[in-house]
């Protein structure tokens, strides 16, 4: 492996039929500007072409490794990875997404600079194939202690995509005892966690350097599927890690959870629901049981406006707010 002058930073690469996608996202890699960049490609069983592209990329570029194993989830992929990477720093990539070129140069900057064992940078959704220019004006935060974890989970509460992992950079001995659980989608929540309860300090910033890609089959996009309430899972695992911690820290990570049974709802509706019309019922009463309950707890965290509003709505009328979305998502279909 070639050892050049800056430490080395390894980038993780769950792949999963991504085959429409994944040169471009293995390229905006191999393209960085930080040049000592291992990639590590994990087939995670695909059925498309991923296997071949995969290993063609391996053979051409010797900082490139593709494994392969039966198909276990993105999380056993990633584990995979981790088990078999060199870096002193480690990023995490998804197949279907791009990163700006300079997204792992800027991130060692930050953790230079700031003398953190972290840093973060800001996404966006797109459905574009290329990098946007970013004229937001940079804006640095740094966070020491529990306060890594409440700003963490501070931001979850307004921000969607926070607990993902592929916006940060870690030093790679923050996560020598932190493992992605197995079996299960949003995986991330437990792990960013407890990745991050060994981080003394950390860096974020406001500057999009990450593009989560919209037209692709992603685990966490589309139709409301069964393997969706692992949500509740993932969630329930954050509040039992938030316990040693202050009452902050604890409260938030309550809301993460509460929130969650809005954003079932909130997916169904928007988007649609794969299981049967009897299964769909149940779920939407359960949920709607669980945010009456909650509705004052929930009213009173960080919340957008738009999110309470829209949980209100869901507790009077469930059935009338899904109608109303539908209708509304039609109207604007016509109009683009």
């Amino acid at each position: 492996m070639l050892k050049l002058n800056k430490p080395m930073i390894s980038v993780i690469v769950p792949v999963y039929n991504a085959e429409k996608y994944l040169s471009r996202c293995i390229d905006s890699i191999l393209q960085q500007t930080y040049k000592n960049i291992e990639i590590i490609l994990v087939d995670d069983g695909s059925l498309d072409k991923s296997r071949v592209i995969c290993d063609d990329y391996a053979n051409r570029y010797e900082n490139i490794s593709s494994y392969h194993q039966k198909n276990q989830g993105q999380g056993a992929a990633r584990n995979y990875g981790l088990d078999r990477c060199h870096g002193d720093y480690i990023g995490f990539v998804d197949s279907d997404d791009y990163i700006a070129l300079d997204m792992y140069e800027y991130l060692y900057g930050l953790i230079v600079k700031n003398r953190t064992d972290c840093a973060s940078v800001s996404f966006k959704f797109t459905t574009d194939d290329r990098e946007k220019l970013n004229n937001d004006n940079e804006l640095i935060s740094v966070y020491e202690n529990e306060d890594v974890l409440e700003q963490h989970l501070l931001e979850s509460t307004t921000t969607t995509g926070s607990h993902s992992v592929c916006r940060c950079l870690f030093k790679a001995e923050s996560l020598t005892d932190v493992r992605f659980p197995t079996g299960m989608i949003n995986e991330d929540i437990p792990f960013k966690f407890a990745a991050l309860s060994h981080v003394e300090r950390m860096a974020n910033s406001n500057l999009i350097k990450y593009y989560y890609y919209q037209k692709s089959e992603s685990t966490t996009r589309g139709a409301f599927k069964e393997k969706d309430l692992d949500l509740f899972k993932a969630t329930t695992m954050l509040v039992d890690m938030a316990r040693p911690y202050n009452e902050k820290i604890q409260v938030l990570a309550k809301a993460k959870h509460e929130r969650s049974f809005f954003s079932i709802l909130a997916r169904i509706a928007f988007y649609g629901s794969g299981v049967s019309k009897e299964r769909k019922n149940e779920i939407v009463k359960i949920c709607q049981a669980s945010l009456r309950k909650n509705f004052i707890f929930l009213l009173k965290m960080p919340l957008p406006i738009s999110r309470k509003v829209l949980i209100l709505l869901f507790v009077m009328n469930y059935s009338m707010t899904e109608l109303c979305i539908l209708i509304a998502k039609k109207l604007l279909s016509v109009r683009g």
